[in-house]
């Protein structure tokens, strides 16, 4: 299937891959890293599992991890390190790498009132925040290294980024002025974690979900623009991802948002991508504090439950899986799942830049992205011609 879609995802002028967790055979990811360095897609930002670890503390009533060398994280996560030596990679290079958890700035933000006071253990968001800090910071210090030197010597100058949710930001009068607290006062809470320096600081990876444009309200630019002031004064950066929604429950839905058929004009969900695209160039370049902007996501997923593309730090474990009971992959779940965020609402379905279908052993493709649209270098908006769909024959598993 990557053979299929990698010269599709560099037509958008995409030059870097975000991974999921993903273990398979190191012929698999050899096979895999080999075709994106032939089509042009030089740069990974691979993802460690860490919500397992997460998990595991829950259950065991723990509040600080277990780092010793023998321990369950510390073997996955040198296992997930030796996976991306320079001899693995296949000539592509680590451009970052990530976690699967965000923090839950809905639950969070109340106890975030001034940078003197760290949210407190004895709270549940307080709790889980300290969980969520405990857990990174060990990784981080594996990475750097002590006198024995590091633990993951393939990260060592790569940034983290920090996954943060902003689509669970409370819409209250003062978001802005919240968010922005919490962005100054993490260097002072969690200082191992923003000890780096140049290229191989640590960086916010700020997610957001876009609604449909005529749907909402929602403040995209200014407050993304607000984000990186703050972020500029206190001499952090970030990378910004963003990924469209559905709408309505089909067959209600005339979908104008995807138009899967895409043979007429863009579909509106490339508008809202290319409406966010310069928001961000133009806060990237009032501020100078982004690095990036990532597209969420290549293929729908319509399983994530009301999460978005992140597991929460949470206090228990439906609460971090957070599903749409009773949902599906065929059923938009808007009665659910559904949650307001500014005068509109975010849903658990995610689209993707491309639709997916199978026809028993065909596997196919249909880019929803017209030639020239969406592009990280262009901003074309009258270009109509479509990407055909791609298949492929696979065998079945069992």
């Amino acid at each position: 299937l990557y053979q299929r879609d990698m010269p599709l995802i560099r037509q958008l002028g995409a030059d870097t891959l975000r991974l999921r967790p993903w273990r398979g055979t190191s012929d698999d990811r050899r096979n895999m890293y080999s075709t994106m360095a032939r089509h042009g897609l030089c740069k990974v930002v691979p993802t460690f599992q860490m919500t397992q670890h997460y998990i595991n503390m829950i259950q065991e009533g723990m509040e600080q991890p277990d780092t010793s060398t023998s321990s369950a994280l510390h073997k996955d996560f040198q296992h997930f390190a030796a996976r991306l030596y320079e001899q693995h990679l296949e000539g592509l290079k680590i451009a970052a790498w990530t976690v699967d958890m965000s923090i839950d700035l809905e639950e969070l933000m109340p106890l975030v009132t001034k940078c003197s006071v760290v949210p407190p253990p004895t709270s549940a968001a307080g709790q889980n925040f300290n969980r969520f800090v405990a857990l990174l910071t060990a990784l981080v210090n594996w990475v750097q290294g002590g006198p024995g030197g590091s633990s993951a010597p393939s990260l060592k100058r790569a940034p983290l980024l920090i996954p943060l949710d902003v689509s669970r930001l409370p819409m209250t009068s003062d978001y802005k002025a919240s968010i922005s607290m919490l962005l100054g006062c993490m260097r002072r809470w969690a200082p191992t974690l923003f000890a780096g320096k140049g290229d191989s600081a640590t960086r916010w990876l700020l997610s957001f979900a876009l609604p449909q444009e005529s749907a909402t309200g929602y403040p995209f630019g200014p407050l993304l623009s607000s984000m990186a002031a703050q972020l500029k004064k206190d001499g952090t950066r970030a990378v910004v991802m963003v990924g469209t929604q559905a709408l309505m429950r089909d067959p209600s839905n005339p979908n104008n948002l995807i138009d899967d058929l895409n043979t007429s004009k863009p579909p509106e969900q490339q508008y809202v991508l290319q409406s966010a695209f310069k928001a961000f160039s133009t806060a990237s370049s009032t501020e100078a504090a982004l690095d990036g902007l990532i597209l969420d996501e290549w293929q729908d997923d319509w399983d994530r439950g009301v999460r978005g593309p992140f597991f929460l730090a949470r206090a228990t474990i439906d609460e971090v899986y957070e599903e749409c009971h009773r949902g599906g992959r065929f059923s938009h779940d808007i009665a659910r799942c559904a949650r307001r965020v500014g005068d509109g609402w975010v849903y658990p379905e995610y689209f993707g830049m491309a639709r997916i279908s199978s026809v028993f052993w065909k596997h196919c493709s249909l880019p929803r992205f017209h030639q020239g649209l969406f592009a990280f270098g262009g901003v074309s908006e009258n270009i109509t011609q479509a990407y055909p769909m791609q298949c492929r024959r696979l065998l079945p598993s069992w």
